[in-house]
Parts: C-alpha cells; sequence; structure tokens
C-alpha cells in the first residue's frame, strides 16, 4: 500500500512540482490549493502518513468564510494524527517546535530528501 501525504499550497506552480516529484518516487498525494478545503477534510478523517504545508496563503481562490494558516493545519493534524510527521514550507523564518521546516524556494531533492528521513519505506 502507498504512504499518503498531504501537500497544502496555494501556488499552483510549487505545488504541481512538488505533487510530481513526490509521486515520481512512489507516494500517493493528495495536494489542495485552499487550506480551508485541507482543514475540513484532516477534521472529518482523512487518513494520511505524512502533510506537508504551506505556513501564509493568500486565500485568493478561497471561498470560504474561514480562512485558515498553515499554523491552523498543523494544530488540527497534531490532534487527529499525531504520529504523522510535519514539513512545513515557506519563505518566512518561522519554528514550530516537532514540524521540520524547509525554506521557499524548496529544492525538490532536499523535499525528497526530508521526506525519505521523516517517512522512511517499511
Amino acid at each position: 500500500m502507498k504512504r499518503k501525504i498531504i501537500l497544502v499550497e496555494d501556488d499552483d506552480f510549487t505545488r504541481e512540482g512538488m505533487e510530481s516529484a513526490i509521486q515520481k518516487v512512489g507516494y500517493e498525494v493528495v495536494a489542495y490549493a485552499r487550506a480551508s478545503q485541507a482543514f475540513e477534510d484532516i477534521k472529518m478523517g482523512l487518513e494520511y502518513n505524512l502533510l506537508i504545508t504551506d505556513l501564509s496563503f493568500s486565500n485568493r481562490s478561497d471561498t470560504a468564510l474561514i480562512h485558515y494558516s498553515g499554523e491552523d493545519i498543523i494544530s488540527i493534524s497534531g490532534i487527529l494524527n499525531p504520529l504523522a510527521p510535519i514539513i512545513s514550507i515557506s519563505g518566512y523564518d518561522k519554528e514550530i517546535e516537532g514540524v521540520r521546516r524547509l525554506s521557499k524556494p524548496v529544492r525538490p531533492s532536499a523535499l525528497l530528501n526530508t521526506i525519505k528521513e521523516l517517512l522512511p519505506r517499511e
């Protein structure tokens, strides 16, 4: 069974590139352009093995009444799926305890090495 990774990134170019790189090495990816949709799916019990999320979203494509940040997604993930490792991706220098941080722009090799470290093959 493929390991499932949630990817939350509102920039289409960045999200699609990361999604493609992750899929090429054999993981299933559930990608979200909208933080609100990712938050709701996690809240509803979506099963996954690793979360990758941007910390800041422009919300330009989000029609939800409530706008969530990456920290909101990290928080709900920590509550509902505490064993799933988390990678934050951001252009800002923001550290979150227990979360691996990658700076934007994220090099595909750095992303894949971090995934491999946090989510070893069974």
